[in-house]
């Protein structure tokens, strides 16, 4: 299946962090995740620097999820990650063959947490904290931006 362009210009630094982090029904969200997806249900966005890729159907979570064990981070958020959640998380754990079994047995324990039902009653809590958390990437972004002399854009 052929990945389609990401539709919506991304923040220098934060990508399209801003419109990640709308909520699940606002315009931004919509134009970046389900507008923007082809017939299959994917679509492409920056997240920072990286380019990432959203699946909208369970059968592509399914195979995303048993043949992509490998999460390479930026550095900035595996120093964040392994400090919050230590070396050994599932997040951090990198899939290679020493730790393949390991990321297995994590995921495993993990299972019950993901249901439908536990997604759901977390998922305005998580829109909470990550609203916040880029409001305020967003403001420190335009406070050195002032203070540089750069003007608003």
């Amino acid at each position: 299946t052929k990945l389609p362009p990401c539709r919506v210009p991304p923040h220098f630094l934060l990508g399209n962090m801003p419109q990640l982090f709308s909520p699940p029904d606002s315009a931004e969200y919509r134009s970046l995740i389900l507008d923007g997806a082809n017939s299959s249900g994917l679509s492409a966005f920056w997240f920072l620097n990286n380019p990432s890729v959203s699946v909208l159907k369970a059968e592509h979570v399914r195979i995303v999820f048993r043949n992509s064990i490998e999460r390479p981070w930026p550095s900035i958020l595996a120093r964040h990650f392994s400090r919050c959640l230590g070396q050994e998380s599932l997040v951090m754990i990198d899939g290679g063959d020493s730790s393949q079994e390991k990321w297995r047995h994590h995921r495993q324990l993990f299972k019950a947490a993901f249901t439908r039902r536990a997604v759901d009653s977390m998922a305005n809590k998580v829109w909470r904290v990550a609203s916040r958390l880029t409001s305020s990437i967003l403001r420190r972004c335009a406070e050195n931006d002032e203070g540089r002399g750069a003007k608003p854009g």
